[in-house]
């Protein structure tokens, strides 16, 4: 057990003894005040428990990744986008990146139908490793990362900005937060059932309420799904067992501590690399269809069990004051075997394909502790953050490729294929730590200054053993001191302006020829926005411009192709809308538009002046949901429908800008009906890609392209009580 896991478990044990204690110590000085009722001051509660204005709306005010405190949005001087679990079920998603679909700044579906990963692109930059967070902690990158059930989110957060200041190693674009759903003290129920295309079947529940025989102190939720199903591809499946039991322990009435654990099994099968022949290109035989499986029925699995067990402990020292301590202990197991192409033979009809098998093992340790407090100096109210975070991850796996037979993509035969052998064992031990410190001001109750820096310890060791024979050993440690700051002004009327100013950085992997390891990548941005909520009305509009830059970007040396030096910089210049509101009974609007200005700006490979690979230049997502009320057709309450837009820009496939694929606009559907009173039940049919257009979601070179997601139809039945 490493040093960093044993400084965790004695942070966290002193912390809940000081607030076991500090407990029993307020109850006894305010017998007042009942054991569960709200214990945190008026402008702030923890950053796990926020109630969202409007449990059932699409419309958020507050929210925690931004600041990790309890900060409205329209006091927050960073872009920043919440989608609800009203806005999840409107939608009924199936994944996280179906929950993001109409959130600016946000690209999901990079590749397409792939169910193993979340691959999320924010502001145009990836953010799959190194962007993915639950409840404020990071996930394994890698492979072995895990995957979130949507089911089990209350919420989903995004921070569109470089965000190392508050969270360390970062994509550049900014992160996604995702909010698992927490014990309520309030009982209810759900239970629900689907089906749809691909003979997909699945039936899920989510349960809350009070323990019995605990006298109110301890509340329980039990969220569990099952899901068989088929996919758009030949012999890909799309299994999932999930279950999340959960418990808050009202310790005192200062003192909360919740459980937090969830088990997963999926069963899929890697992605499918298309030819571009074939997909964007016309081939003289034909479009390759959507449904065309490319691997080998005896050998294609994706076989992924991971659980994990953790706490927040929420203690409120004073009025003033809190302590907050977030623990996560994670693992992962994945036995991955696929035949995969490589590209198209010269007869343009057969695949060249090569076999792969990892099995993998990964654990991951991650602590959050964070002090809280809020103060006065002269006419300025600050709300003060310092903390100490670490993730400390080890993976190990086993690895083998061999060549596989040709495929005949027309007429396609699947042949039994060898067994790969593994060629090598890699074992690798990763950690970040960190220390951070922001300050919030609030001057006259219409100046907003955000301060923070951050001090990071980051490394990661690997050794490799072949099965040939030979060892190979590598090592990188950094040391990254990044900041950000941010100045805004709220007007009576709530209209917010605001610039900020944040770095960021992310580690890269490899040496020089001098076997020297790179350096980070760093990522600066300069922003500019405005925030309106106006009063009296739930809605929320956001607009900002920015000018995002990646620097330290490796590259081969002009003087020696042997050698890697870093002095590529990706710049983004960009605009966003955002949208949601609550117009009036019954009405859901949510709208986002997104214009990227990528440009590779220097770099060592002649692609200075070109755009970047995957990133759209226009993006826009409008979905409007409507729901008839009693006040205007008493035959009709209860029946909704809603329709949603989705532009997708086009992309290139490389960074040399070979070739384009072309854009797409699709339309998503949803029909459904409301009825009952104390048993509430819910009648819905939701509709991706309405029209069915076939489309290629992205190439990554002319080897490696990716169907998007043709039309999937779901119907479920849904109880509330």
């Amino acid at each position: 057990m490493s040093h960093l896991f044993r400084r965790s478990l004695l942070l966290s044990a002193a912390i809940l003894t000081t607030t076991c204690a500090g407990g029993l110590s307020a109850r006894a000085a305010d017998p007042s005040k009942p054991p569960h009722a709200a214990r945190r001051a008026a402008d702030e509660v923890s950053a796990e428990r926020i109630d969202v204005v409007g449990h059932r709306s699409v419309v958020a005010t507050r929210a925690t990744t931004a600041t990790k405190t309890d900060t409205p949005i329209i006091e927050t001087t960073q872009s920043v986008a919440v989608v609800t679990r009203a806005a999840m079920d409107e939608r009924q998603v199936q994944t996280v990146n179906q929950a993001l679909r109409y959130t600016p700044g946000v690209a999901p579906d990079s590749y397409g139908n792939d169910s193993r990963f979340d691959w999320l692109r924010i502001r145009g930059f990836d953010a799959t490793t190194y962007g993915l967070y639950l409840d404020g902690m990071r996930f394994t990158p890698g492979s072995t990362g895990p995957v979130a059930e949507p089911y089990g989110l209350e919420r989903i957060e995004v921070l569109l900005d470089p965000s190392s200041m508050l969270y360390g190693q970062a994509a550049p674009g900014g992160l996604v937060n995702l909010v698992s759903k927490k014990p309520q003290s309030t009982p209810s129920t759900e239970i629900q059932f689907m089906a749809g295309s691909y003979d997909r079947y699945q039936g899920q529940f989510d349960t809350t309420g009070p323990i019995p025989g605990t006298d109110g102190r301890v509340d329980g939720r039990l969220v569990g799904l099952v899901r068989d199903s088929d996919t758009q591809v030949n012999m890909v499946k799309d299994n999932r067992i999930y279950v999340a039991p959960s418990f808050t322990w009202h310790i005192g009435p200062r003192t909360d501590l919740t459980f937090l654990s969830w088990y997963q099994k999926d069963h899929t099968s890697g992605e499918q690399f298309f030819p571009s022949l074939g997909t964007v290109f016309a081939n003289p035989n034909g479009r390759l269809p959507t449904d065309l499986f490319l691997g080998s029925p005896d050998q294609d699995k994706w076989d992924r069990q991971q659980y994990e067990v953790g706490f927040l402990l929420d203690h409120q020292l004073t009025d003033d004051w809190s302590l907050h301590q977030s623990f996560r202990y994670a693992h992962l197991d994945l036995n991955w075997a696929q035949v995969y192409g490589l590209g198209i033979a010269a007869d343009d009809i057969h695949l060249y394909r090569l076999a792969f098998h990892e099995v993998a093992g990964a654990d991951l340790f991650t602590s959050d502790s964070r002090l809280t407090g809020h103060f006065r100096t002269g006419p300025a109210a600050h709300t003060l953050l310092a903390g100490f975070d670490y993730s400390h991850s080890l993976i190990g796996y086993d690895y083998g490729y061999a060549s596989a037979t040709p495929l005949n993509l027309y007429h396609p035969v699947y042949t039994v294929q060898q067994a790969v052998p593994f060629a090598l064992h890699n074992d690798t031990d990763q950690y970040q730590d960190g220390l951070y410190l922001q300050d919030q001001i609030k001057l006259a109750r219409h100046v907003l200054i955000n301060l923070g820096g951050r001090y990071d310890w980051a490394g990661t060791q690997s050794v490799t053993r072949y099965t040939a024979g030979g060892v190979a050993n590598a090592g990188q440690f950094d040391r990254v001191f990044t900041y950000r700051g941010g100045l805004g002004y709220l007007f009576d009327f709530g209209l917010m302006t605001y610039a900020s100013y944040a770095r960021s950085f992310q580690p890269s992997s490899g040496t020089n020829l001098a076997g020297s390891p790179l350096k980070p990548t760093y990522g600066k941005q300069v922003e500019v926005g405005a925030k309106y909520q106006p009063k009296g009305m739930a809605s929320f509009l956001t607009a900002s411009l920015f000018d995002l830059r990646q620097t330290n970007v490796a590259g081969p040396d002009p003087s020696n192709p042997l050698n890697t030096i870093q002095t590529g910089e990706i710049r983004v210049r960009g605009a966003e809308l955002g949208a949601t509101a609550h117009l009036f009974d019954g009405l859901d609007l949510i709208g986002a538009y997104t214009y990227l200005d990528p440009t590779i700006t220097k770099s060592t490979t002649g692609t200075q002046g070109k755009r970047p690979q995957l990133i759209s230049r226009n993006t826009l997502s409008l979905w409007a949901d409507y729901q008839i009320q009693p006040r205007l057709l008493p035959t009709l309450a209860g029946l909704g429908v809603g329709l949603g837009l989705r532009y997708i820009g086009n992309t290139e496939a490389d960074d040399a800008d070979s070739f384009t694929v072309p854009s797409a606009t699709l339309w998503d559907g949803a029909i459904h009906y409301d009825l009952g009173h104390r048993q509430r039940w819910r009648l819905a049919v939701n509709i991706n890609n309405l029209f069915d257009r076939v489309y290629v979601a992205s190439c990554s070179g002319y080897t490696s392209c990716y169907w998007g997601q043709r039309r999937q139809v779901l119907g479920s039945v849904r109880v509330r009580f």
